[in-house]
């Protein structure tokens, strides 16, 4: 019976030794190692968007955070800070606004909380325009060494050290979202989605636990933010639009929102498949959005549910259970 019990755990403890000696695998293949951690950046952003989902916060995309994580970090370190000090407290600061921009529109519900939502990215990303020009690209700051005398040093000169850099930012943000979602606070959050009103009823303040959700996510996207400007080392206002906001729900949508990790299934997969479409840029575009198009009409519960589909029901009995709740959720929303 125990050993029944910790066969389940295999393919994660496999899945875990293969990160870690991907770089020594792969050690000339520096572009894989590109896709892997823009896979984790995405990752994070779409884990911490449905953490958001799960309290009933109808928010488009984090990437308004993402960008005062990314441009906070940049004019910061530019002034000589360590970016060691400063990515928390730019975290922390970017949480701070967004529960103030919460507190004041979160009693607007479903899709008019979305439509506030892209407005909020739109002006986020227009202040940047005003203040810094629309085509400027800063430069970020390289990122400090880490190092003990006499035992190694760290010095972010190959994609190995920021491939290690950002599994080990991803698996610290999936260990705290995953406790968060596992807590008596993650279970108001889904009594919340459920039913606001019943919540109300059995006193959990839903007002609060929603711009809890949205601080929390916010947080960790201004994290990704600033790890992905030191990474990439220069920043445009072009990375941070409405479509961007779309790209990171689509993500989600595809992996799946009934799954802690089908987020990560969804950046991961849509990261990693456009590498082998065409390169015309029309013909890749076509191929792209007929297989997200064909990955939510088949697979309403995303990617993750995949394996249930094939182990369990008919896969059209499953869609049409899995179309169903989607639309009881947004007709909830209103």
């Amino acid at each position: 019976m125990s050993e029944n019990r910790w066969i389940k755990y295999v393919p994660g403890f496999v899945l875990v030794i293969i990160i870690l000696i991907l770089p020594l695998i792969a050690r000339n293949e520096t572009y894989l190692l590109h896709i892997i951690i823009v896979a984790s950046i995405y990752s994070i952003l779409a884990t911490s968007l449905r953490l958001v989902y799960t309290a009933n916060v109808w928010l488009v995309g984090p990437v308004a955070f993402y960008a005062m994580g990314a441009y906070g970090l940049t004019l910061v370190t530019r002034t000589g800070l360590s970016f060691w000090l400063c990515f928390p407290l730019i975290g922390v600061a970017v949480a701070i606004i967004a529960w103030g921009f919460g507190y004041i529109t979160i009693r607007v519900r479903g899709l008019y909380f979305a439509i506030l939502s892209i407005a909020f990215t739109e002006v986020v990303r227009l202040t940047i325009v005003d203040t810094l020009g629309a085509h400027t690209m800063l430069t970020v700051p390289p990122l400090d060494a880490i190092s003990i005398p006499h035992l190694f040093v760290i010095d972010f000169a190959s994609k190995t050290d920021y491939y290690y850099l950002f599994i080990a930012l991803l698996a610290i943000t999936l260990f705290i979202l995953y406790r968060i979602e596992k807590s008596p606070i993650g279970a108001n959050f889904k009594a919340i989605a459920q039913s606001e009103d019943l919540a109300e009823s059995l006193g959990i303040n839903a007002v609060r636990h929603k711009v809890l959700a949205l601080s929390v996510a916010a947080f960790f996207a201004g994290i990704a933010g600033a790890f992905f400007a030191t990474y990439n080392q220069t920043i445009s206002p072009q990375s941070f639009t409405v479509g961007a906001s779309m790209m990171v729900l689509i993500l989600m949508v595809v992996g799946g929102t009934g799954s802690f990790w089908g987020p990560i299934i969804g950046a991961t997969f849509l990261t990693i498949a456009p590498e082998y479409l065409p390169v015309n840029p029309v013909l890749e575009y076509a191929i792209y959005a007929t297989l997200v198009i064909l990955i939510l009409y088949f697979l309403p519960g995303g990617l993750v549910s995949l394996p249930q589909v094939i182990q369990g029901k008919a896969w059209w009995q499953k869609t049409r259970e899995a179309r169903a709740n989607m639309l009881a959720r947004i007709r909830r929303g209103f």
